[in-house]
């Protein structure tokens, strides 16, 4: 991928989570105990990542045990949600690509099988919890 294209992918992608968050905030999309989730909607069955909103607005109220409990991902959710624009400012600043290189090592690295398994049962583990917590 071109590197223009992948940052403007990235400042996309920031932009999007940090207005579903503003909107989750205001409630203007959901009520308590609805879920958006279109797994959830199609199959009855929490997917993976709910609960990462709530998670990550338990993280933003300081909440760090809570959004543990709710999902571990929100974690990553938040650190992607406060590094992102500083990374992106950063290269461009600086007229580099650290971000798309960083990128690249993450995929090419997660294509080992030696890291590949173990985050597919991470991910697989973090399923079976949600499903089990009835999220």
């Amino acid at each position: 991928m071109k590197p223009s294209r992948f940052y403007l992918f990235m400042s996309l992608f920031w932009l999007a989570g940090v207005s579903w968050l503003a909107v989750s905030f205001s409630n203007a999309l959901t009520d308590h105990g609805t879920s958006v989730c279109f797994f959830k909607h199609a199959t009855g069955l929490a997917c993976p990542s709910c609960g990462t909103t709530r998670s990550i607005q338990a993280l933003i109220h300081g909440s760090i045990w809570e959004a543990i409990q709710i999902n571990p991902l929100g974690l990553f959710g938040l650190a992607a949600i406060l590094t992102i624009p500083c990374w992106l400012l950063a290269d461009a600043l600086s007229k580099k690509t650290t971000l798309l290189s960083s990128w690249n090592y993450l995929e090419t690295n997660l294509k080992k099988p030696a890291i590949f398994w173990p985050s597919i049962l991470l991910v697989l583990a973090n399923w079976a919890w949600n499903i089990s917590k009835e999220l």
